[in-house]
């Protein structure tokens, strides 16, 4: 097992929605990669909740002076809505949380301290108060070993079996102790441990702590907090962090949130500035690949490391709102839960074995997805350029099936994009793509999505199919008009032309309904997936009907990587997530989404011409060149992009919320703004 992180929430990180949303957002991105045990407390609710029972809120020490009423208090809050209210957020994003407190399972062993000495010399009876003196591990080993996160609240038990009111930071402690190779992060509202000047700590050792106490320079809750700290790491613990949690799933992240690293000795800070600096850049990376990666793309000037969620995290810590999701692919946000521990376990198993033999994942994920499109057959590759370049050989090979050897011509249209290899690229339709690339593959006509009357003249006994994107994406989010739709169903159904629906970017869910082409009235013969079926693992899929797999035979097509076991448990990952609620999300936020652009649209009618798109797909397109607009949101920590010149696009992750539509509007509306002449 990877070792563990041992996560220490302080209560007042958790008092709203926006704040769970925000760490249930950190901890999916923490448990992608690492076991994650999360300890909370909640101090400030259980405050407000004895003053609403009209009970005085006493505490000595940041020790709360605990008698019966108040444990009532202290048990209701944190055992109830507190914990509960943090596992449902952290369950919302794909967390698979148990709540639990220190009771369950002997997880918080505690002594009853009743007689408390204070800082200040005198004796208190605190009540119902614990020191917890030992953690069983065995429940939480148990969970992790299942993928599952524990969620503890600050509660103990005595060896009589009576309820104590513990100090979750030392339960923290007690736990990071006691499950082996665990790192600790206690995150509260502070900037770490402060000097006499108010100025954080960066590193402090045993004797520097015991001098904060004694000088008086920690007080109230922090001596609590230092002294626990203290004992864990005379007990084996090398590194306590206490960084700023209000930092936390927004700017930092546990492995660069600002704080203080605490240690036994400093000769340890050799190794923690070794820890620290493997999240730091050595390399200048555009210039390395300016050295040495060959130069097509036109990148933005950011260097991307992590994702969690909806944001994507810079070299520098930033956090950027993503509503590109890598061009419509990560379409369950970044490190995902599940993907991240289905792919883990499917690395660990077994990869690839070539389309030699059979495995067990490719006809499952078949099946599931002729289902879905009400497509027979599956034919499984790498990308959407490949399942389209598929769709054409199938094509033809049906015509040459059938002995009509003279069908090898395609309609395309205006504005279509299909893909960059040879035979994709034949049947897209802008030159700026096509030029230096000529001559392609012959037989190919462009209609126009203005002239669907135009249409029917190009489609002859000569065309083996008409290919279509139900939305044109790169093309500038146009939807295909009712009438160009019409028209290509009267020209395949007079002709016997085959129709090959292009859905990479508009299918697999992306418009509310797994392929767009039957909501608006299309009955392809093939359909095209790619992007997003994957959900950020190359996956493609040409999808054929009844009609055309009886002329494929075996040795017509290939490829070596298709399908592998790794790419089919990635989209059966997507397709659980996608079926389990997904899509119902992507048509309430797709609601909200057009309407607060329309609104939009409507305060700058002076730079936006129109909101077009469906689902979580949408392109507002300019009156001038987008691109100052595109990278003023970036500035702005906002993720769009550019198509078309003169479109601005929006693909956000299926995951998305009305929340993070909101701060993307508010986002954009300041780069339109700026942008202004």
């Amino acid at each position: 097992m990877t070792d563990p992180l041992v996560l220490k929430l302080g209560g007042e990180l958790l008092e709203s929605l926006a704040d769970r949303q925000r760490i249930a957002v950190l901890a999916a991105s923490v448990a992608a990669t690492r076991p994650l045990i999360i300890v909370h407390g909640g101090g400030r609710a259980i405050d407000a909740e004895l003053t609403e029972r009209g009970i005085a809120p006493r505490k000595v020490d940041g020790l709360r002076v605990t008698d019966a009423a108040t444990l009532d208090v202290v048990v209701s809050v944190l055992a109830g809505a507190s914990n509960t209210e943090l596992v449902a957020a952290l369950v919302g994003q794909g967390v698979p949380a148990v709540g639990l407190t220190g009771v369950d399972a002997g997880l918080g062993r505690a002594v009853r301290v009743q007689n408390h000495r204070s800082t200040s010399g005198s004796v208190v009876d605190l009540g119902f108060v614990g020191d917890p003196v030992e953690a069983d591990p065995a429940l939480v080993e148990l969970l992790l070993s299942r993928g599952y996160v524990p969620v503890i609240a600050g509660l103990g038990v005595d060896r009589d079996g009576a309820l104590l009111n513990v100090n979750a930071d030392v339960m923290a402690c007690r736990i990071a102790s006691s499950v082996a190779g665990s790192e600790l992060v206690i995150a509260g509202a502070t900037p770490g441990v402060l000097d006499a000047q108010g100025k954080p700590i960066p590193v402090l050792d045993l004797a520097g702590i015991d001098d904060l106490i004694s000088n008086g320079t920690a007080t109230a809750g922090m001596v609590a907090k230092l002294s626990s700290c203290r004992t864990a790491l005379e007990q084996g613990l090398s590194i306590i962090r206490l960084v700023d949690g209000r930092t936390l799933g927004g700017p930092h992240g546990v492995d660069d949130a600002p704080g203080t690293t605490l240690v036994a000795t400093l000769e340890t800070t050799e190794g923690v500035h070794k820890k620290m600096m493997t999240t730091t850049p050595t390399t200048d990376v555009p210039t390395l690949e300016s050295q040495h990666v060959l130069q097509t793309y036109r990148r933005l000037p950011v260097v991307f490391e992590r994702g969690a969620g909806m944001r994507l995290f810079d070299d520098h810590g930033r956090a950027y709102l993503d509503f590109v999701s890598g061009i419509g692919v990560a379409s369950l946000g970044h490190a995902h839960p599940a993907l991240a521990r289905a792919l883990a376990d499917q690395a660990a198993t077994l990869v690839h074995t070539s389309n030699l033999y059979f495995h067990p994942l490719q006809g499952e994920l078949a099946a599931r997805l002729s289902a879905l499109t009400g497509l027979e057959r599956a034919f499984f590759c790498n990308s959407g350029t490949e399942a389209n370049e598929a769709c054409l050989k199938f094509a033809r090979r049906y015509w040459h099936a059938r002995g009509e050897t003279a069908r090898t011509k395609f309609v395309a249209f205006t504005h279509s994009f299909h893909g960059r290899t040879m035979g994709a690229l034949s049947v897209t339709w802008d030159e700026h793509y096509r030029g230096p690339f000529a001559p392609l593959v012959p037989g190919v006509t462009f209609a126009s999505t203005d002239a669907p009357d135009a249409l029917d003249a190009l489609v002859d006994d000569s065309t083996a199919a008409v290919i279509v994107e139900p939305i044109q994406g790169e093309g500038g989010v146009r939807p295909l008009s009712a009438a160009l739709v019409r028209a290509i169903t009267t020209a395949c159904t007079r002709s016997g032309a085959l129709l090959i629906a292009d859905e990479v970017q508009s299918g697999s869910g992306r418009t509310g309904t797994f392929l767009h082409s039957p909501t608006i009235g299309l009955r392809p013969d093939l359909v095209a997936l790619g992007k997003a079926l994957g959900a950020g693992v190359p996956v493609g899929a040409a999808m054929v009907s009844a009609r055309v797999a009886p002329a494929v035979a075996a040795g017509d097509h290939g490829t070596t990587y298709g399908g592998n076991l790794l790419a089919c448990r990635a989209a059966l990952v997507f397709l659980d997530a996608l079926e389990g609620g997904l899509l119902e999300n992507i048509t309430r936020v797709s609601a909200f989404l057009f309407d607060r652009l329309r609104d939009l649209q409507a305060r700058h009618a002076d730079r936006i011409v129109e909101v077009r798109g469906a689902g979580l797909i949408a392109g507002l397109e300019c009156k001038d060149d987008a691109a100052p607009i595109v990278t003023a949101a970036l500035e702005r920590g906002l993720l769009v992009n550019r198509t078309a010149t003169r479109v601005i696009r929006l693909l956000p992750p299926y995951i998305a919320t009305e929340r993070d539509v909101d701060e993307a509007i508010a986002l954009l509306e300041e780069a339109i703004r700026h942008t202004s002449t």
